[in-house]
């Protein structure tokens, strides 16, 4: 059946190539290399991809200036960036796409924008056809991407995947290859003076680290929640102070210790004051997971627990980090502990290199 399901979608992107498919080009026209109007699109449900594109976000405009730049992102995240200026936040709402209104009306607001170029941020190794699609609705004669065979179908300008490097590091490479130079990035969110305050009142002014560790994951990627509980315990243990953030699926585990005076349970919240809590911890231990990201994308060190993920292509953003990758059977919760503690010491000599958090005035 999955080969029959494969079979039909590489014979129904043919067609669409062949009647629908734009002009393939070999590089930049001269009339368009100065875009006036970009469109990125990394619309699909996952929170760390949609942090590693927040330094492709940010080098872009650094690069064009003078360009207008709309951002296509699930719609479930696009309350995280409604306080960025210097982009428009555009949303893709999945569910509704299955209203048959609702694909014509997005194509007519994502045409009515006519961009000069879009970036497909489709990861080089897990192409992804809503992203490529989304692009081709735009109808920028310029749609930018690294080959895939989705990409082939829906975008113009093609480049060969990079390797070897971490995925968000792969898409500022992608814009170096349209923009040949150096590429920096600026600050990577921006928290209200209210949202800080808010999350400062939370933790209060005690003189102990603050350490998070969040329960969640995806799959394989996941650590038993009785783990991470033992962690929770001997980390409060050596007097630390300690926040256990879960998700929806992590509630009865979240439960188990709720009321405990030394650790401090933290139920789901929305999704920017869940960012502002992130970036009071003076450090994130939790699995391969969007939070994780998102936390060192707040400047947040960060100790990672991988198992299934490949510590490369998914390594966080910065220096402040350490990740573990062991066996799930074989890892305890004491290494967990004793690594937490050690970079907790190490992180106070290697402060943040770039200001991904800033505060507006308001």
């Amino acid at each position: 059946m999955k080969s029959l399901e494969r079979g039909l979608k590489s014979l129904g992107l043919g067609t669409f190539r062949l009647f629908f498919g734009g002009e393939k080009l070999s590089a930049l026209p001269e009339r368009l290399k100065n875009p006036q109007r970009i469109l990125v699109v990394r619309a699909d449900a996952r929170l760390g991809n949609l942090v590693f594109s927040l330094p492709f976000v940010s080098a872009l405009k650094k690069k064009f200036p003078q360009a207008e730049v709309s951002f296509l992102v699930s719609a479930q995240f696009a309350e995280l960036l409604k306080n960025e200026n210097g982009f428009e936040v555009l949303a893709f709402n999945k569910r509704r796409a299955k209203n048959p209104l609702y694909l014509p009306d997005l194509t007519s607001r994502l045409q009515a924008g006519r961009f000069d170029w879009c970036f497909d941020l489709s990861s080089p190794e897990s192409p992804s056809f809503t992203n490529s699609f989304l692009c081709w609705l735009s109808r920028a004669p310029v749609r930018i991407a690294y080959r895939s065979k989705y990409a082939e179908a829906f975008d113009t300008l093609f480049f060969e995947p990079e390797k070897d490097s971490a995925l968000w590091e792969q898409f500022l490479k992608l814009l170096e290859k349209v923009s040949p130079g150096k590429t920096e990035f600026d600050a990577l969110f921006t928290l209200t003076a209210e949202e800080k305050r808010k999350a400062s009142d939370f933790h209060g002014q005690g003189k102990a680290s603050r350490v998070g560790i969040f329960l969640g994951g995806r799959g394989e990627k996941k650590w038993e929640v009785e783990k991470w509980l033992q962690v929770a315990e001997k980390l409060a243990g050596r007097g630390l102070s300690v926040f256990l953030f879960y998700g929806p699926e992590e509630k009865e585990g979240g439960s188990r210790v709720a009321g405990r005076s030394e650790i401090k349970v933290v139920e789901p919240r929305p999704l920017r004051e869940f960012a502002a809590l992130l970036s009071g911890l003076d450090l994130l231990a939790a699995a391969d997971c969007g939070p994780l990201h998102l936390a060192s994308a707040l400047n947040v060190p960060v100790l990672g627990v991988y198992f299934s993920s490949d510590p490369v292509r998914f390594a966080p953003m910065g220096e402040r980090k350490i990740l573990i990758c062991e066996d799930k059977t074989a890892l305890t919760p004491e290494r967990v502990v004793e690594t937490a503690m050690k970079m907790l010491e190490t992180v106070k000599d290697k402060p943040a290199k770039r200001p991904a958090v800033q505060a507006a005035g308001r």
